[in-house]
């Protein structure tokens, strides 16, 4: 069964979505210990570095399913090519 590419945006955007309500609630539950504690330089270090790590995971996944219908493009005009001669 292959999926189609509004699948695979969606399963993209499903998993980026589901992450990013992941760091938000890690966020607001940490966010009394920093409080308590006063140093708010690693609560933000450590949320921009997330939200960091999502975006380009995100683009990641963009660019290979780009490079895989890209590459079963020309797959498909290769055999029917050969399968032409």
């Amino acid at each position: 069964m292959k999926t189609t590419p509004r699948k695979k945006k969606k399963k993209r955007n499903i998993m980026a979505i589901g992450l990013l309500i992941y760091v938000g609630i890690i966020a607001f539950v940490a966010y009394p210990k920093y409080k308590e504690k006063g140093d708010f330089s690693e609560y933000f270090l450590t949320i921009g570095v997330t939200l960091t790590a999502i975006i380009i995971l995100w683009f990641l996944q963009r660019f290979r399913e780009k490079y895989r219908e890209k590459m079963n493009n020309n797959d498909k005009n290769n055999t029917t090519k050969s399968n032409a001669d």
